[in-house]
């Protein structure tokens, strides 16, 4: 299902409250319904794997609404539009399937004599939904045969002229990912977390 993302801008501190959003709660012990207030964090909280909540002052809060009457109303003519004409938030479409967990088909690592130096011991990934829907970026970790490990923004990647990041294919040449180009240390496994979710694989020399 589409949603709608609210992003904090930041231009203020404080939380931003979203009062005229009916979610249809079950007040208790009454059995009616109440207006829930919905809040867009100053900076983006989440569950972790524990289930505990977790703050990123890196990033901007946000939150994502299903697009209901009483959402739209607001974006068209409420609190949610009264934000955005403020500079106080962002509202950004997302596609249906946008969130959902990245996967991996393929990871290979190029170790073959390539006669094109910038494509030798480069590491390709295919798969899908690798993109992170703003303002998350995905993040690509690379583990070599000697158990370091690098960690790579979509940003940086799509930064170098030889790198490629879109949401079904990653190319992260060597100069960029630093390990040695002579079959002495290659690269054994790969991460990639998008929208805070972690697909991994084996890298398989080609």
């Amino acid at each position: 299902m589409a949603q709608i993302r609210l992003i904090h801008s930041q231009s203020q501190d404080g939380d931003l409250l979203i009062n005229d959003i009916e979610d249809g709660t079950p007040r208790r012990p009454f059995d009616d319904y109440y207006k829930q207030d919905v809040y867009v964090t100053f900076n983006r909280k989440f569950f972790n794997g524990d289930g505990l909540v977790e703050v990123d002052e890196t990033q901007p809060g946000f939150i994502d609404l299903v697009p209901s009457d009483d959402v739209l109303l607001s974006r068209e003519d409420g609190v949610i539009a009264g934000l955005e004409a403020a500079g106080l938030i962002t509202v950004v479409d997302v596609a249906t399937g946008a969130l959902a967990a990245p996967t991996i088909a393929t990871a290979d690592q190029d170790t073959s004599d390539a006669t094109d130096a910038t494509n030798d011991y480069r590491v390709e990934i295919a798969g899908t939904n690798l993109v992170s829907v703003s303002p998350d970026v995905s993040t690509v970790v690379l583990t070599a045969a000697n158990s370091d490990t690098v960690t790579l923004t979509a940003t940086a990647i799509d930064a170098d002229p030889a790198g490629t990041f879109t949401a079904t294919s990653i190319i992260i040449p060597a100069t960029l990912h630093g390990f040695a180009t002579d079959d002495s240390n290659n690269v054994t496994d790969v991460a990639v977390t998008a929208n805070k979710r972690t697909a991994t694989a084996a890298v398989a020399e080609i």
